[in-house]
């Protein structure tokens, strides 16, 4: 089932770095992790967190030995996640969420594998989002043929709902195409367009797609990473950000030092990737909370250290925006970047990883 993933790993990049005595003495022994990972495409969503997440608990899989692919569905542990942390939880809820916490639900329940072709690619190219928003439009489409249908009965209390009725019948059957498979049998299709039917009468979609994207669990069952202990650190409420990025840097380090397959994830500013010297992670004593001050925080995994040119060490980021590197001032490679450790840490307030 999974044989497509493979074709798409085996055209990963990879990198060499050599180790001198040099670069040990200065504690920055090259490590690469993680190397038969993907590089995904988050799109305009907020999922950074799933994916983050998800990446950590495939490698610490692959690292203790189990088969991998299969791999883990990002979007599925997002809307579980959301459905599970947020009491009313509603459409745009799906959108960011705690790193730690998500990563937490993976190692205690589980994930579940891409189920098909067609889901593994939408997040291979950043198209997952815009099915989203389709749904969204179809659903609009929907409920505006039921308006059409309430309102001619009330108006004669006799109304004919076929052209409405077929129109939602087509709504219905557009969603289990593009939302669940271009390549639906009529049977399957048939299925799928019930099961719509009944979550968007329902108003329930979060639970329509976690349905969706959990199919992968009923084919093959969840995947566990055994012996994982969720670990994380995070800066304290006004903690001095300079004074504690080396506290951060030494976390990080003994993620990628311990053996089993351990990548570490950080919470950080994005825009230390693309303007060299920014300082953009804040305290806001009026929230009481840190925040980047140039737009929404991130979440990537760190899968890798080297000597850095200029000294101290560069730390490999695994990012989820796609393989194209031109929105970064540092050195990269098909989405990954090697950013220096005083730029990274001092924009980072937390990370996360197995043990």
């Amino acid at each position: 089932m999974h044989h497509f993933i493979r074709a798409v790993l085996g055209v990963l990049p990879i990198v060499l770095v050599f180790s001198s005595p040099a670069a040990r003495a200065a504690g920055c022994d090259p490590v690469l992790k993680a190397r038969n990972l993907p590089i995904y495409d988050q799109g305009e969503s907020s999922t950074c967190y799933a994916f983050a997440a998800t990446q950590v608990f495939d490698s610490w899989r692959q690292g203790h030995g189990a088969k991998v692919p299969p791999l883990s569905s990002a979007p599925e542990a997002a809307f579980r996640y959301t459905l599970a942390c947020e009491r009313d939880a509603k459409w745009d809820d799906v959108q960011s969420g705690n790193t730690s916490r998500a990563l937490g639900m993976l190692v205690s329940e589980g994930s579940c594998p891409y189920a098909s072709t067609h889901d593994f690619n939408q997040d291979q190219i950043g198209a997952r989002w815009s099915q989203f928003e389709r749904l969204v439009k179809a659903r609009r489409e929907y409920f505006y043929q039921q308006e059409r249908i309430d309102e001619g009965k009330a108006k004669s209390g006799w109304f004919s709902s076929k052209t409405p009725r077929e129109k939602q019948q087509q709504v219905l059957s557009e969603v289990a195409c593009d939302v669940v498979s271009p390549n639906l049998s009529p049977a399957d299709l048939a299925v799928w367009s019930e099961f719509a039917e009944k979550s968007i009468d329902t108003r329930d979609t979060l639970t329509f797609l976690k349905e969706i994207f959990g199919a992968g669990c009923k084919n093959g069952g969840r995947l566990k990473a055994a012996g994982a202990n969720e670990r994380h650190f995070y800066l304290d409420n006004g903690a001095d950000v300079r004074a504690m990025a080396p506290v951060l840097q030494a976390k990080v380090d003994s993620a990628l030092n311990r053996g089993g397959g351990s990548i570490p994830l950080i919470s950080y500013c994005p825009h230390v990737m693309s303007a060299p010297g920014a300082r953009d992670l804040k305290w806001n004593s009026r929230k009481a909370e840190f925040e980047c001050f140039s737009g929404g925080s991130h979440a990537s995994v760190v899968v890798g250290r080297r000597p850095g040119a200029r000294g101290g060490c560069e730390y490999l980021v695994r990012n989820t925006w796609g393989t194209s590197c031109n929105q970064y001032a540092y050195p990269c490679r098909a989405g990954e970047i090697w950013v220096p450790a005083n730029e990274l840490f001092e924009n980072t307030d937390g990370v996360a990883w197995l043990e």
